[in-house]
C-alpha cells in the first residue's frame, strides 16, 4: 500500500483469503431475454457508485442445479473478473430483500466471507484498491484472457483489520453513512446538469417554435435540407489518397452533450476502415444517422478541415447563400430531435439514412442575414449554457472524487507498519 499512517494499535494485516469461505464465478448464457426465466446480474449492473443497477436486467433460462449453484445470498459479494483495466475489481454487494432467485453471470465472482471478516468491510477494502487502479496495473498476466483469476489477484493481498468484526462493522457502517451522504450530492449536481440541458433545450425552443406545415414570418419559407446543400462531398479513395495517415472521425469522436468533436484516430491510410469514406470541409456539419436520439451533431472548424469521417454520418455542406451555424443549431434542436427518433421506433437496428435528413423541412429566414442573426445571438446564449455545464461538470468530477478520499482515510495505511 501506498501510505503514511501506521496501523493503530490492536491492527493486523492478514490474507484475505484466509477470511474466505467461499467463492464462485458465474454463469455463462448466451440466450437471454427482458423478461422470461431467471434475473443474471452483469457487470453492468455494478453502477458507478458501486451499487447494484437493476434499470437494465436480462432474464436467462437454467436448471435446478444451476440455480441452486449460482443462487446469489444477502450479503455476497460481487467482484468484476473482467480482464478490462477500466473495470476489473469493480465490486458491491448483493443486498436485495426477498425470495426472488437472482444468478449471475461468468464476468462476475461471487465471493462469501468467513463470520471473521464483515463483507461490507470487504467491499469497502477492494473498492478503495479498485479506486487505486491498484487491479488495473497488476492483472497483465491475464492480458489474453477474457477473466482474471480472483484467487491469484485478489485473495493473497494483505487487509488492515481491527481488533474485533465488531469495530469492523462500525468502520462499515460510518462509510456507508458517508458514502449515502455522497451520492445526495452527486445526485443533486446530476440533477444540475439536466437542468442545465433542459435550459440548453428551452433556448432552442424558443428559437425554433415551428413545426413543418406552421405558418412562418413574413418573409421565410420552409425548404428540404437536400434543396439547400451542395452534392460534391469528396470520399476517401484510399489509392489515390497522398498522405500516409488520416484524421479518422467516427461517432465515438462526438460529444453529443457539447455538440462538439472530442477526439479522433490519426491512423494509417492502409489501415483505414471501409466506414471511413467522406473529407470534410470547415462548416460542414455532420449528423449521426446511427441512434439519431442521441444527436451526436457537430459543426466542422477550420482544425478539422481536410479530416476523413464516418460513412454513419450525413455530411451536410451548405451554399454559399446560407449561414451553416444556423443550420447546425436548428439539427440539435429539440423538434429536430424528436422527429428523427420517432422514425426509428419499433426498429431493430436504431438509425435512419441520409435521406431521411435531407428531406427535413427546416424553417429559413428571407436571407443571410437573417439566418446570421439568429445564429449569433444563439452562439451568446449556448456560451453562456457552457460555462454552467462546465461549472457542473467540475462540481460532478469532485464529488466523484470524495468516495476515494474517504477510502483512503480509512484504509491509508503503510503495509510495512
Amino acid at each position: 500500500m501506498n501510505g503514511k499512517r501506521k496501523l493503530p494499535k490492536g491492527w493486523r494485516w492478514e490474507k484475505i483469503e484466509d477470511h474466505i469461505s467461499d467463492y464462485q464465478s458465474g454463469l455463462a448464457r448466451g440466450e437471454k431475454s427482458m423478461q422470461e426465466g431467471y434475473p443474471h446480474l452483469r457487470m453492468n449492473n455494478i453502477s458507478n457508485n458501486l451499487k447494484l443497477d437493476l434499470t437494465l436486467l436480462w432474464h436467462i433460462p437454467a436448471n435446478e442445479g444451476e440455480v441452486k449453484s449460482y443462487c446469489l445470498q444477502r450479503g455476497d459479494i460481487l467482484f468484476n473478473n473482467t480482464n478490462s483495466p477500466e473495470l476489473v475489481g469493480k465490486s458491491c454487494l448483493f443486498n436485495i430483500d426477498g425470495n426472488e432467485i437472482f444468478l449471475f453471470s461468468n464476468h462476475l465472482t461471487r465471493i462469501r466471507t468467513k463470520k471473521s471478516l464483515d463483507s461490507r468491510y470487504l467491499v469497502y477494502w477492494i473498492n478503495a484498491l479498485w479506486r487505486r487502479r491498484y487491479f488495473e496495473n497488476n492483472c497483465d498476466i491475464w492480458v489474453n484472457q477474457a477473466a482474471v483469476r480472483v484467487e491469484d489477484l485478489l485473495f493473497p493481498i494483505e487487509i488492515p483489520l481491527p481488533p474485533t468484526t465488531d469495530d469492523q462493522i462500525a468502520i462499515a457502517n460510518e462509510l456507508e453513512r458517508r458514502m449515502a451522504d455522497i451520492e445526495k450530492i452527486r445526485q443533486a449536481a446530476l440533477f444540475q446538469k439536466e437542468s442545465i440541458t433542459a435550459i440548453q433545450g428551452a433556448i432552442l425552443r424558443d428559437a425554433f417554435p415551428y413545426k413543418e406545415g406552421d405558418k412562418l414570418p413574413g418573409g421565410w419559407r420552409w425548404a428540404k435540407i437536400r434543396t439547400e446543400i451542395e452534392s460534391d462531398i469528396a470520399v476517401l479513395n484510399k489509392g489515390s489518397y497522398s498522405g500516409e495517415n488520416i484524421c479518422y472521425i467516427d461517432i465515438t469522436s462526438v460529444d453529443n452533450i457539447m455538440k462538439k468533436i472530442s477526439g479522433r484516430k490519426e491512423i494509417r491510410i492502409n489501415d483505414a476502415p471501409s466506414r471511413a469514406k467522406y473529407i470534410l470541409k470547415e462548416n460542414d456539419i455532420i449528423v449521426s444517422t446511427v441512434r439519431p436520439n442521441l444527436n451526436s451533431v457537430a459543426l466542422i472548424d477550420k482544425t478539422h478541415n481536410g479530416h476523413i469521417c464516418s460513412s454513419g454520418f450525413c455530411v451536410l455542406r451548405l451554399k454559399r447563400t446560407h449561414y451553416a451555424p444556423y443550420f447546425f443549431y436548428y439539427l440539435i434542436s429539440p423538434y429536430f430531435v424528436e422527429t428523427v427518433s420517432k422514425m426509428v421506433q419499433g426498429a431493430m437496428y436504431p438509425a435512419i439514412s441520409d435521406d431521411d435528413v435531407k428531406d427535413f423541412k427546416i424553417p429559413l429566414p428571407l436571407d443571410l442575414e437573417g439566418q446570421a442573426t439568429i445564429a449569433d445571438q444563439l452562439e451568446q446564449k449556448m456560451a453562456e449554457v457552457g460555462k454552467m455545464r462546465r461549472a457542473v461538470n467540475r462540481k460532478v468530477e469532485a464529488v466523484e472524487a470524495l468516495p476515494g478520499a474517504f477510502l483512503h482515510d480509512v484504509f491509508g495505511f503503510d503495509k510495512g507498519s
